[in-house]
């Protein structure tokens, strides 16, 4: 009879342990969730160039723990991944007087809090275990603007969990820019 509860009891904790691995996996994962908008006047047929808008490309807000140095890396992975997502769609990057659009982007980081109850099998009752995951959120906007109207054309977000390390972090970023650029042009109407 003891041994059997010691079983209930290692399997109950086994299970516990699984399902708050699951739950912290499915918390971390890197899915991207995205959204575009556009000027449904906009002609996006006559768009061929662009370039960086001046000193506008800076991400608004990124975490404490990178500071200023994290700020200008974050900048130039982001301008690279654009760059070359566009120049995949036939883009070709000018000086901002020859762009028919102008490319700016913002990076927004919120610190997020996942608690999780996860019940588990005690000798006698049922008992819960708390799960509590602490993570970053950051959500990308890439804005392409008429260089000639200054007037937003189009608007493309990603939003996901932020990695930790910088090998997982510039993965993240070139498929957060990818899954963003894939949606633009729009379908023409």
């Amino acid at each position: 009879m003891i041994g059997n509860m010691k079983r209930q009891r290692t399997w109950g904790e086994a299970l516990a342990a699984l399902l708050a691995t699951a739950a912290l996996c499915a918390a971390c994962a890197a899915t991207v969730q995205v959204r575009t908008d556009y000027d449904d006047s906009a002609d996006f047929s006559r768009y061929a160039t662009y370039s960086w808008m001046g000193e506008d490309v800076r991400p608004l807000k990124q975490l404490e723990r990178m500071g200023p140095a994290g700020d200008s890396l974050v900048r130039k992975r982001l301008q690279r991944a654009v760059g070359e997502a566009l120049s995949s769609k036939g883009f070709r990057e000018v000086r901002e007087s020859q762009a028919d659009l102008l490319v700016a982007f913002h990076l927004a980081v919120r610190h997020k809090v996942d608690v999780t109850d996860l019940p588990y099998r005690h000798p006698h009752n049922w008992a819960y275990h708390t799960q509590v995951t602490y993570y970053d959120e950051g959500t990308l906007v890439i804005d392409l603007i008429d260089r000639e109207q200054r007037q937003l054309v189009w608007r493309g977000t990603a939003t996901q969990v932020l990695a930790d390390d910088n090998a997982a972090s510039r993965e993240r970023i070139d498929r957060a820019v990818a899954e963003i650029i894939a949606r633009f042009p729009p379908p023409s109407r």
